[in-house]
């Protein structure tokens, strides 16, 4: 499974972040990107995991999901502060 995850940044408040593959998921924090990509990907293996167990269904094989991470080309200025 592919997941894409979208992060936004809001000065001063950090980086927030949802997923087109994952309807419900959004997080953030007034960290650096690359522990908000961090914070992401733990939050959407938490979904999975959790949308898997409301349905009964068994828990999703992590290692077969793979993350894309995207900036909107206006925020990207915010990747190198």
């Amino acid at each position: 499974m592919n997941a894409r995850i979208l992060h936004h940044h809001e000065a001063p408040f950090g980086w927030w972040f949802n997923s087109p593959d994952l309807p419900g998921l959004t997080g953030g924090g007034d960290d650096s990107f690359a522990a908000a990509k961090e914070r992401a990907e733990g939050a959407a293996r938490f979904h999975l995991e959790c949308e898997a167990e409301e349905q009964d269904r068994p828990a999703p094989d992590f290692d077969a999901l793979t993350f894309e991470h995207f900036v909107p080309a206006s925020e990207a200025p915010a990747l190198a502060a």
